[in-house]
């Protein structure tokens, strides 16, 4: 069974993965964020890189985006060094 710190970095990561898709790719972050949960952070950090940018969004969605995103990351760290201290 994995301990709770390699999951809580498995999510942490998959995360990463569903902000850059989203921010700097213009592509779907919740499903860059599932496909990274599944498959592997890092062979879907590859696959969102080399794929070309979406289609614009507007900037109203972006931030607002942006902020849930980064809100659930730093949960997500909060969790991982909480973790590892008790």
């Amino acid at each position: 069974m994995f301990e709770a710190g390699v999951i809580l970095f498995w999510l942490a990561l998959s995360l990463m993965v569903g902000v850059f898709a989203h921010v700097r790719r213009s592509r779907d972050g919740v499903g860059w964020f599932f496909l990274a949960l599944f498959i592997s952070p890092m062979l879907a950090g590859i696959l969102v890189a080399i794929l070309h940018e979406g289609r614009p969004r507007l900037a109203g969605d972006v931030s607002r985006t942006q902020r849930t995103f980064a809100i659930l990351a730093w949960a997500i760290i909060g969790l991982v060094i909480y973790s590892q201290y008790h």
